[in-house]
């Protein structure tokens, strides 16, 4: 299965469940209203980060699927995003990973594809939510997306292509959609439980 097809398949095999997390996330408009709004979002990130940066190297440096992958591309947030939350004033900052998950402790292809495609993939948004903050969003509050939008997560995504280019098993595939669609399942209940 050539990139684009892979690509296209988890793209498509997810849609569903990451709409509701973009909605969950910033709204039908994709906007950040407001410092609120903002500490929800990294409270979220914080949570992806820290259910999958760990895994994601762990595959990285461990499966000859993730051969085109440097492990110095992996991204390790999880400081970053408690230092946003810390500086936003939170004072319960989650030390556990999404809502019912478990950070695991061995990751398959199946969950290192999925993991790639979604940190890899959060870069974008990460631009995107960059541009949009309201100014009430201090700047010391901005590290993680910082982060997330920079050159080296453009290289992480170009290295992700890389990844998915290669002939990947219809099972592999299959079991890739469904982890990925379970990650965003995850983060839309954890967004629904910070903002309840």
């Amino acid at each position: 299965m050539g990139q684009e097809s892979l690509r296209a398949t988890l793209r498509a095999g997810t849609r569903e469940q990451h709409s509701r997390l973009d909605t969950a996330l910033a709204g039908p408009d994709g906007q950040v209203a407001d410092t609120a709004a903002y500490v929800r979002i990294v409270r979220v990130m914080h949570a992806l980060h820290s259910y999958a940066d760990a895994p994601l190297a762990r595959w990285a440096t461990a499966s000859p699927l993730a051969g085109h992958l440097p492990a110095a591309l992996v991204p390790d947030r999880v400081a970053a995003y408690t230092a946003d939350l810390r500086a936003l004033g939170a004072d319960d900052v989650p030390a556990a990973p999404p809502h019912g998950a478990q950070v695991p402790d061995s990751v398959d292809d199946a969950r290192g594809l999925a993991l790639l495609y979604v940190l890899a993939g959060s870069a974008v948004g990460a631009r995107v939510l960059l541009r949009a903050l309201p100014d009430t969003v201090p700047l010391e509050a901005r590290a993680g997306l910082t982060d997330a939008a920079s050159p080296a997560s453009t290289q992480l995504w170009r290295s992700a292509q890389a990844v998915l280019s290669q002939p990947i098993d219809r099972d592999l595939v299959d079991g890739a959609v469904a982890e990925a669609s379970r990650v965003f399942g995850l983060l839309v209940d954890r967004t629904e439980l910070v903002a309840s």
